[in-house]
């Protein structure tokens, strides 16, 4: 039977906040298991390096180390080139060799799991027209792994897999950017988030390295995906998409401090202590 390992949701900028705050105060658990937090202990600032968002569909590869076997899933179910997802499975089927001996060569010396999860998105012509990588063929573009043994799976720090032979291109090619979050006023960073999420949305850096130009159409891109540096898996991680992309986008207009709302929590909790929250989205 073929297992379906199924890639997390990436939040909301005000849901990774939370909980890096709620990380950064936590001290234990009280009698009855309850998680116990020191809303008095001073929030740290996190650096984030964001990788451009593409408009694609979620995709990922299982490559069982014992058997050698491939299959290809989607976000929600194990696929084939009989029942697939805009031809993925087919194009998985159809260079089995070439990406089992991609994945062996970049996990090779490893500890060994029974099984490698490489996931990615699957974009290109076919798959979704108005975007810049839309005008480039069919591609896999992997963004991480992880390793499965049994009940455990664990993200991997070797799944940066790369083969432009087969049309495999890894998100590192492209730009990274990096974003330093004061826990404490995670406002200010918004207008640089902002910034970054329009000059992406306006020309995407992924498609015009692979070869999208102008001349074909608009190099529009979806946004930036931010996660705190050093982290494998996305808990804390968060989108940001450009406004062309989603009609309630994360941008000055969007998100607004309400300040009474801060003082009177402020009150409430004393001085020294930080709401949980500091934001809301308004109309």
């Amino acid at each position: 039977m073929k297992t379906h390992y199924p890639f997390p949701s990436i939040n909301q900028f005000r849901h990774a906040i939370r909980d890096l705050k709620n990380r950064a105060c936590y001290v234990g658990k009280d009698d009855n298991g309850d998680p116990v937090y020191d809303w008095t202990k001073p929030l740290p600032k996190v650096l984030f390096q964001g990788t451009v968002k593409l408009h694609g569909t979620n995709a990922a590869i299982v490559l069982d180390l014992n058997t050698h076997d491939i299959y290809a899933q989607s976000r929600e179910h194990v696929i084939s080139p009989e029942k697939d997802n805009a031809g993925f499975a087919r194009w998985v089927a159809d260079n089995q060799a070439a990406i089992q001996q991609m994945i062996l060569r970049r996990f090779d010396g490893l500890s060994r799991p029974e099984k490698i999860v490489i996931f990615g998105e699957w974009a290109g012509k076919g798959v979704f027209s108005n975007v810049g990588v839309g005008q480039l063929p069919k591609m896999f573009i992997p963004f991480g792994a992880k390793h499965i043994s049994g009940e455990e799976a664990e993200w991997a720090a070797h799944g940066w897999v790369d083969c432009p032979e087969i049309n495999i291109y890894n998100i590192g090619r492209a730009p990274t950017y990096e974003v330093e979050i004061d826990l404490a006023y995670p406002e200010a960073c918004l207008a640089k988030l902002e910034e970054l999420t329009a000059q992406v949305g306006a020309e995407c850096p992924f498609a015009k390295l692979l070869g999208a130009t102008a001349e074909n159409g608009p190099i529009i891109g979806e946004g930036i995906v931010w996660k705190p540096v050093g982290d494998l898996d996305y808990r804390f991680a968060f989108k940001v998409k450009d406004e062309k992309h989603q009609k309630q986008s994360i941008s000055i207009k969007g998100l607004a401090v309400n300040r009474e709302i801060q003082e009177k929590i402020a009150v409430f909790c004393g001085e020294n202590k930080s709401p949980r929250f500091s934001f809301e989205f308004v109309d």
